[in-house]
């Protein structure tokens, strides 16, 4: 954690990602830091100057991080670009779905990357909105996702190292709503799922090659705070 840390702080503040402003937040909460805080507060400036970008799912990785970041702070435009903008993100995701998704068939003609990458956004539409069929779908496309790219061998999906942290996030997130008797009241879920044992391996193998990989330290630790925040929870 305190390698992607630092690395996540050597990058300029004008090209933090949602997840990297997530994880300097979540940093911050947990260990302060003026450091910390000053990239986390420059990072949230961009987000709200660049809000709503165009593309579909960051736009929702964005307003999840606002949101995230508001009780910490006094700026009452986060709260205020969420409620503004969430309803056209929202339908542009739906849009972005209809065109893209085939029942049974998970994205025509995408990646696995892509797979993780909408998934990704369909949960924080969930997180936002709480509408039980962003989150089912996001379960869906990564069962689908399971299918064609897992491999055993690695514990990892075929995709490449990002591709991986995204789906850490995905992973972390389904089984944390697996974990959830309400969730799974109201929810249709995959029954045979092992979404905590596929995070589990899948966090080894990622922690093993991540020094490689300073360019993604920040969707590494924002998918390991998730981890572990799950893991004290199942034992």
């Amino acid at each position: 954690m305190e390698w992607a840390r630092k690395a996540v702080l050597a990058l300029d503040p004008a090209d933090l990602s949602p997840a990297a402003v997530t994880f300097l937040i979540r940093s911050y909460v947990a260990d302060g830091g003026d450091a910390v805080r000053d990239a986390a507060e420059l990072g949230l400036t961009r987000g709200l100057a660049s809000a709503p970008p165009s593309d579909t799912c960051i736009r929702l990785e964005w307003l999840r991080t606002l949101v995230e970041a508001a009780p910490l702070s006094d700026d009452e435009r986060l709260r205020d670009i969420v409620t503004q903008t969430l309803p056209a993100a929202v339908d542009a995701l739906e849009g972005l779905v209809r065109r893209t998704y085939e029942p049974g068939e998970g994205l025509m003609d995408a990646t696995c990357g892509e797979h993780m990458q909408l998934g990704s956004a369909l949960l924080a539409a969930f997180d936002l909105c709480g509408r039980l069929p962003y989150a089912m779908l996001a379960e869906e496309l990564m069962q689908h996702a399971r299918r064609l790219w897992w491999q055993d061998a690695d514990s990892a999906f075929a995709g490449g190292f990002a591709v991986n942290c995204t789906a850490l996030h995905v992973l972390c997130s389904l089984a944390a709503l697996h974990a959830d008797a309400d969730y799974r009241r109201a929810a249709v879920v995959a029954p045979a799922a092992s979404y905590v044992d596929d995070a589990r391996r899948l966090a080894a193998s990622l922690g093993g090659h991540a020094g490689e990989h300073p360019q993604d330290a920040a969707d590494f630790g924002r998918a390991l705070f998730e981890w572990f925040a799950l893991e004290p929870n199942l034992q």
